[in-house]
């Protein structure tokens, strides 16, 4: 019999160490070869969307399959998540969740892997654009993989909703964290994360200290845009998730005439197929825009 989890389920069974060892090795096997992902398609009718990506692992024995409609069109958030794993070579049913959880955490684990691989390992100070439910693993997920972590700064639209994010990840990180305006908080970051839904530069990218390392996740969405050409113009090593992906749904490459022979993909930089010495004073930027591979390898570990 199937196994059906739900959301509080998997909170329960992947806790974030375990989705980001998870989701490094989920890179590692695309990198290898060993894993085949699909980019997201999206069926539309009536105002309502419906959105599917896939994988396939052999060497794992698995298969899986991430759905989540959108049904209100001044949003790009789901109403909700579900992610159905199969078995093979038999392809019989093993397990369905419910899978909000699982995509948030698989996010910002996705981040952490980029930046633990990326950033410099003496950086002190994170920056977040974003105070929503998505910035909250971000934070958490960024702050395993900062040794020497000692400030967040966060910027929000809402001064209610950023205060409310800044006591509640201060209370559970244990380091301080503030708010703050843009520019200070861009030209203090040693690693910056957006996490928004916006469709305009958050921030000049000559604001940037040389070094940074920049994690844009909220550009899904070939119409979103947190960053300007600046930041890419400045960018010594730019890395997506997956190039194909990038290619259809990363907004912040897309608008910003982004030279594409420049991009490299995260799972080359996990098996050293690609550069990853940021450390060396470089200023790497990677960009977050979904991976179902990402997004199915951590149910093998409810």
């Amino acid at each position: 019999m199937a196994l059906f989890l739900r959301e509080a389920e998997v909170g329960q069974l992947l806790p974030l160490p375990d989705a980001i060892s998870s989701v490094e090795d989920a890179f590692g096997m695309l990198g290898s070869g060993e894993a085949v992902d699909h980019p997201r398609g999206r069926a539309q009718a009536d105002g309502a969307v419906l959105n599917a990506m896939w994988a396939i692992a052999p060497t794992l024995g698995a298969m899986g399959i991430k759905s989540y409609p959108i049904v209100r069109s001044d949003v790009t958030q789901s109403s909700t998540s579900t992610f159905v794993l199969y078995g093979l070579p038999e392809g019989r049913l093993e397990a369905i969740l419910e899978a909000d959880t699982l995509g948030q955490r698989r996010t910002g684990a996705a981040s952490a892997v980029a930046t633990r691989r990326l950033a410099r390992p003496e950086s002190r100070v994170l920056t977040v654009f974003g105070a929503g439910w998505q910035a909250e693993s971000q934070v958490a997920a960024l702050a395993r993989v900062l040794p020497n972590l000692e400030r967040v700064l966060v910027v929000g639209r809402s001064e209610e909703r950023r205060d409310r994010f800044v006591a509640k990840m201060g209370e559970a990180l244990g380091v301080g964290v503030e708010a703050a305006e843009a520019e200070e908080a861009v030209r203090a970051a040693d690693v910056l994360v957006t996490i928004t839904g916006s469709a305009d530069p958050l921030f000049d990218g000559a604001w940037l200290k040389p070094g940074a390392h920049i994690n844009a996740a909220g550009s899904n969405f070939a119409g979103k845009r947190e960053l300007d050409a600046t930041t890419l113009q400045r960018a010594d090593l730019v890395v997506a998730d997956s190039s194909e992906v990038a290619r259809l749904e990363s907004g912040d490459l897309i608008s910003n005439g982004f030279d594409w022979g420049r991009l490299h993909e995260l799972g080359a930089v996990v098996v050293g197929a690609a550069p990853d010495d940021a450390r060396k004073g470089r200023s790497p930027c990677s960009s977050r825009t979904g991976s179902p591979w990402r997004t199915w390898s951590a149910p093998r570990r409810c």
